[in-house]
């Protein structure tokens, strides 16, 4: 370990130099700092949502590994690539997005996030297709498609409601096991190509489906124009995105890592579905994933976005959030968690009370190297993902076992990553809680509960 020399850095003092560039701070604090490019990735020039350029620089986390690149082997430790994390606003349409753009193959070519993992999950997609069939009147043998179908948890929703179904998804391990399911599943990347080659062979589908994916696309408004394709003229989409209204309300900082291109707020994402040729018909807000919004949209070149989706346009204006100075706020506020978060480790440290993890999520691997949280104040982490257990996180280096783990350690101290399940988990581990064990929920404050 070196310290990088930079005063925030010097700090926390775990600061590593990348075997290409000696000299480039890769630690928690090389926010601000620039550097090359990395190898892998590329920096945009212009806004996705408008095409502008004047955008501005609004949050910073640092360098960090890819949040879902869980090393195998602490050999790999030392060549962990890491990317600048910074989020940035359009001050032409107020998009919220990163600029450093990782290479998709890198990303999602091999997965490690399955949908299906959570029965909380599970429980949201078997109620989601009920509803998107009900809601859009797809009688028995209806074609519904979805992009970037993961495991094909949803999908086989819409089957149990008599849909025939097809899933579009690029982890080839992922795709593998949705078809050993019984999805159908295609294994590639969606974009317009690919959309008018699917549309050619397999014809115009009912509802076309995508599930917290647009902000993962380097071009989301190619994508939207994919998704009309494929049910124009007279199908639905449905997408699904995290509300970065919610993030601010929340403080969801950590939601933030190199797949989430994007953070949609509700003007800037209306716009883009309107360059697409479409329209939303009705929208709703989900709890999921720390809050979402999910759009019916229609093509039409020519019709408005319903009244109840302009009036919450007009609301997020209101309340400042298409505003840099609400966001440059917000960035503060993620620094005050942050110290925060760490005092609250130290003392349970420094009172000789052992602290593990439970899951190993994006979110949370974001957290922690923002943090500078490593095995030292974190022992171990659990997740019930088969694919995710033998690992470690990646940045903070933190093992990860099965979650029976717990109950042979013993941890006097859990701290939930995915706090969006926090209820699910703390019913699942109440034995830790019977024997005096006691959680830590990080957002949208620390807060301990026994």
């Amino acid at each position: 370990m070196t310290r990088c020399g930079w005063l925030d850095c010097a700090l926390w003092g775990w600061c590593r130099p990348q075997p290409t560039s000696p000299e480039r701070c890769v630690g928690p604090w090389s926010a601000g700092r620039r550097w090359e490019t990395p190898m892998g990735s590329h920096r945009r020039k212009s806004c996705r949502v408008c095409s502008g350029s004047d955008l501005r620089s609004v949050l910073d986390l640092g360098a960090q590994p890819c949040a879902n690149a869980l090393p195998a082997d602490p050999k790999d430790f030392e060549t962990e690539a890491r990317y600048p994390l910074e989020l940035f606003i359009c001050e032409g349409c107020a998009h919220l997005q990163l600029i450093d753009v990782v290479d998709p193959e890198e990303l999602f070519g091999h997965y490690l996030y399955l949908t299906g993992t959570s029965s909380t999950m599970r429980r949201h997609f078997e109620r989601y297709a009920k509803a998107m069939t009900e809601r859009c009147g797809l009688a028995p043998g209806a074609r519904v498609v979805e992009v970037a179908s993961n495991d094909g948890c949803l999908l086989a929703g819409f089957q149990a409601e008599g849909a025939q179904v097809l899933g579009i998804e690029p982890a080839r391990n992922v795709a593998e096991q949705a078809r050993a399911s019984g999805v159908e599943t295609l294994s590639l990347f969606f974009d317009e190509d690919c959309a008018r080659t699917v549309r050619e062979e397999r014809g115009a589908f009912d509802l076309a489906v995508a599930n917290n994916v647009l902000a993962h696309v380097d071009d989301p408004l190619g994508f939207l124009k994919g998704l009309r394709r494929l049910v124009e003229p007279r199908g639905r989409v449905v997408v699904e995105v995290p509300w970065a209204g919610q993030m601010f309300d929340k403080l969801e900082f950590d939601t933030i890592y190199h797949e989430h291109l994007s953070c949609f707020l509700a003007g800037p994402l209306g716009a883009l579905i309107r360059r697409a040729g479409m329209a939303v018909e009705e929208y709703w807000h989900k709890p999921v994933h720390g809050g979402t919004l999910r759009l019916l949209l229609s093509p039409s070149d020519e019709g408005q976005h319903a009244a109840p989706f302009r009036k919450l346009v007009e609301t997020e204006n209101a309340r400042g959030l298409h505003d840099t100075r609400s966001w440059e706020a917000f960035a503060e506020k993620a620094i005050g968690l942050r110290d925060a978060l760490t005092d609250l480790l130290e003392n349970e440290h420094e009172a000789g009370r052992v602290v593990a993890g439970y899951g190993a999520p994006a979110k949370g691997n974001t957290l922690l190297n923002f943090c500078g949280i490593g095995p030292e104040r974190l022992a171990f982490t659990v997740d019930k993902n088969p694919l995710k257990a033998g690992r470690w996180t990646p940045g903070s280096h933190i093992p990860i076992f099965p979650p029976e783990v717990i109950e042979e350690r013993k941890p006097d101290l859990l701290l939930i990553l995915p706090w969006n399940l926090a209820e699910e988990i703390m019913e699942q581990e109440d034995s830790h809680r019977a024997r005096g064990g006691r959680f830590l929920i990080p957002i949208p404050e620390p807060r301990i509960l026994t």
